[in-house]
């Protein structure tokens, strides 16, 4: 019987190769990252059709379409990066590296959508932001982040590049999805500018309202709305027994 929900992967050379849906997404990379190795002439750059399991999440879609994520094609940067949003840029994501891109679009993409999510919160929000890590070795260092959520800190009271790093490595690791989540679910609750900002290299100045982001339901699918809906469910059912004085 053919698997039903196929993961989609475009291999330069190949065309779309049908991976099993059980397979995880690190063994496919492997299996990829091994054929280019053993017909590198045949490979220029990997294009991922994203499947239900490889999709962005949720809050990220939200957020995505919230800042108005504008994407386009740029020079490469000095340091070999794959993609920058410029200081204080709200809407543009430059893609530095298009090869690399291709490689891990998802992860890049939640990478630069926090950069423009933390460039649109309001004003003394995005003043309090503090400075990334002078040291570039420690920038993008996040073993830190479950001390810092146990003192309360939320996405945007992080450096800019460790948060990006978070929603990254949460797009990229699902095994560390569990764990990373609370920062994930900050996007929901994220303290957006009032007006939507412009370019710093747009001319004139231009005032316009940010218009309402509809709620994290509309973003899901019927299958999470379902599951999100039981877990409320059970939450709640769980809380009642503990004012009981029952444990569950």
């Amino acid at each position: 019987m053919p698997d039903p929900k196929p993961k989609l992967v475009k291999v330069q050379g190949l065309g779309v190769v049908h991976f099993p849906s059980s397979m995880p997404d690190s063994h496919i990379g492997v299996v990829i990252k091994n054929h280019i190795a053993k017909n590198p002439s045949a490979h220029k750059e990997i294009n991922v059709t994203p499947s239900l399991e490889t999709s962005l999440s949720p809050e990220l879609q939200r957020i995505e379409h919230a800042v108005g994520a504008v994407y386009k094609l740029s020079n490469p940067l000095p340091d070999g990066g794959i993609a920058s949003v410029g200081e204080n840029e709200p809407h543009v994501i430059e893609i530095n590296d298009k090869a690399k891109w291709n490689q891990g679009p998802l992860q890049t993409r939640g990478h630069e959508i926090t950069h423009l999510a933390l460039n649109q919160m309001a004003g003394p929000i995005k003043k309090a932001i503090p400075p990334d890590n002078p040291d570039p070795k420690k920038r993008y260092d996040i073993s830190d982040v479950d001390q810092l959520r146990s003192k309360g800190l939320k996405l945007w009271q992080l450096p800019q590049e460790k948060a990006a790093t978070i929603v990254q490595t949460y797009t990229a690791d699902p095994s560390q999805r569990k764990r990373l989540q609370p920062w994930i679910d900050d996007l929901n609750r994220a303290p957006l500018s009032i007006e939507k900002p412009i370019s710093p290299s747009a001319t004139g100045i231009t005032t316009t309202p940010r218009a309402p982001v509809p709620p994290i339901e509309a973003y899901l699918s019927p299958a999470e709305l379902k599951a999100r809906s039981l877990k409320q469910k059970a939450d709640t059912l769980q809380e009642s027994f503990r004012r009981a004085g029952v444990a569950r």
